[in-house]
């Protein structure tokens, strides 16, 4: 393990005790954890107090008992998700231990790493944009009038400015939706995904000499050929280190949605770590409002799916063999959904501001951050019932491909069916 370099043969054959004989029992899944799986929650759970505390002495009175339970729900709400899809729909296809790695890593290092790039990006995409409009406000500054508006009132000639030039708004959300959004964040996320290597993923060295004797082609995730990372003697030299595993093998199906539930759980990290953000920082600063904005996102839960939806292509690349099926063809589904749902958001956003000013408020005038009672939650629902259709859409479509993924793994796995040389059992591999 990376961190506390425990070596996997410490707490790898527990976990694939409690797989081979379906122990379902928590806290035997919770003593199988590896020592940084262990740290984690440790950490997780001693934050959590400490802040609790700091809430209960009232020093801050922006961030009471009432924002401690706001910042409870944010992180339950990702646990809950996590509880349906991995522990009691598939808690034998992913280890606990790799569900907490896996978050962590979205939750720490993929969101910092999508922080800095989005910044990155949205340095140059802004410095270009203020180019293009200092031009155009060059231009305005030839007409006194709107010179005068400009000196007098800025808001309203914000909105003038838009009107007259909705194409550059649009180009805009657009590049900022697709780009510095959509792309970099799906981007990060497969790459938080293969940030971390767990055993469960590895094939041991019985299952390799099997299938090598049977003419049958490693798998790239269970074999651990991850992304030409090592040498084909390190990699033979590391698998030997591992211990054997004994019991039934997993099928291709098992492998893959394991691999979903992992690139799920790095999304979950990663989002948990954004509504952090969205509740806290970029809401009105009452509880009622920032459960409101926790409440809204979790209906809306883009990222999970755009994460489902990469996981097939992953598993058609690296399970199903097809090399066709790279980088590029793996995340444009998720950037697809994830832009689009943006980009819309944003822009039904840009029209509301443009028809409260036809209708003369100011964004003071309706939006308080220090009064949720004055938001027009109603002006809300059009957003949400657009981002609800782009979130069925998205999992309409990731049943559709599933489905017809599962059928072509069952496929495999009875094709790729061998018989030990030794003791005539029938494995999946």
């Amino acid at each position: 393990d990376y961190v506390t370099m425990q070596r996997w043969e410490e707490y790898f054959p527990k976990i694939e005790t409690l797989r081979n004989s379906f122990d379902g029992e928590l806290v035997a899944h919770w003593w199988a954890l590896s020592e940084l799986s262990t740290s984690l929650v440790r950490i997780l759970g001693g934050t959590l107090v400490a802040v609790g505390l700091f809430a209960l002495t009232d020093l801050d009175k922006h961030f009471t008992t009432h924002n401690m339970l706001v910042l409870l729900a944010t992180f339950s709400q990702a646990f809950l998700v996590l509880y349906f899809v991995h522990w009691r729909w598939h808690r034998f296809d992913l280890s606990l231990d790799a569900v907490v790695k896996y978050f962590a890593s979205g939750f720490i290092l993929t969101f910092c790493m999508a922080m800095i790039f989005e910044q990155s990006a949205a340095f140059v995409f802004d410095t270009i944009a203020v180019l293009v409009i200092t031009t155009l406000v060059a231009e305005d500054m030839e007409d006194p009038t709107k010179e005068s508006e400009m000196e007098n009132d800025p808001v309203q000639y914000q909105r003038d400015f838009a009107r007259s030039h909705p194409g550059i708004i649009i180009a805009s959300f657009f590049v900022t939706s697709f780009v510095v959004a959509a792309l970099v964040e799906e981007l990060c996320k497969y790459f938080g995904f293969w940030m971390v290597e767990h055993p469960d993923f590895i094939l041991s060295v019985e299952e390799r000499e099997t299938m090598q004797s049977g003419g049958c082609p490693l798998p790239s995730i269970a074999s651990g050929e991850r992304v030409g990372r090592h040498s084909e003697e390190e990699d033979a030299a590391a698998s030997e280190e591992q211990p054997a595993v004994a019991g039934p093998r997993r099928s291709l199906n098992s492998v893959g949605a394991g691999v979903t539930i992992a690139m799920v759980s790095v999304s979950l990290g990663f989002s948990c770590c954004e509504n952090l953000g969205y509740v806290f920082f970029l809401s009105p600063s009452s509880a009622w409002a920032e459960f409101s904005t926790l409440l809204v996102r979790s209906m809306l839960p883009i990222h999970p799916l755009a994460a489902a939806i990469q996981s097939i292509g992953v598993c058609q690349r690296d399970l199903e063999g097809d090399e066709t099926c790279q980088l590029g063809r793996i995340i444009l589904p998720s950037v697809f959904l994830h832009g689009c749902y943006d980009f819309v958001i944003m822009t039904m956003g840009f029209l509301d501001w443009i028809n409260k000013g036809e209708e003369g408020q100011d964004y003071d005038d309706y939006v308080d951050l220090d009064d949720d009672t004055s938001i027009d939650w109603a002006s809300q629902l059009p957003s949400i019932g657009v981002g609800t259709a782009f979130v069925v859409a998205g999992a309409v479509y990731y049943v559709y491909m599933s489905m017809a993924q599962k059928a072509r793994l069952n496929r495999l796995d009875n094709e790729r069916r061998v018989v030990s040389a030794d003791d005539g059992r029938s494995l999946l591999v």
